[in-house]
C-alpha cells in the first residue's frame, strides 16, 4: 500500500514531468509524445494537483521526488 503523502504519476504524467524538469515548452511535449496541447496542459495541471502546489508555473514541481 502506497504512503499516503506519496505522490503517484501516471506514465504519460511521468513523461510531460521529465520534459518540463529538462525545459521543454508544451507545444514541443505534444509533438514529442503524439499529444494536443491542450490535452499536455490539462496533464501538467494534473501534476501540479497532485502535487499538491499552490504555486503556479512550471518551477513548481521541481520539489516532487518520483
Amino acid at each position: 500500500m502506497p504512503l499516503p503523502d506519496t505522490c503517484r504519476f501516471s506514465t504519460t504524467e511521468t513523461a510531460v514531468f521529465w520534459r518540463l524538469k529538462e525545459g521543454a515548452q508544451s507545444g514541443t511535449i505534444a509533438s514529442e509524445l503524439g499529444l494536443a496541447e491542450p490535452m499536455v496542459k490539462e496533464y501538467i495541471k494534473s501534476i501540479l494537483r497532485k502535487a499538491r502546489t499552490q504555486e503556479s508555473g512550471l518551477s513548481a514541481i521541481d520539489n516532487v521526488d518520483l
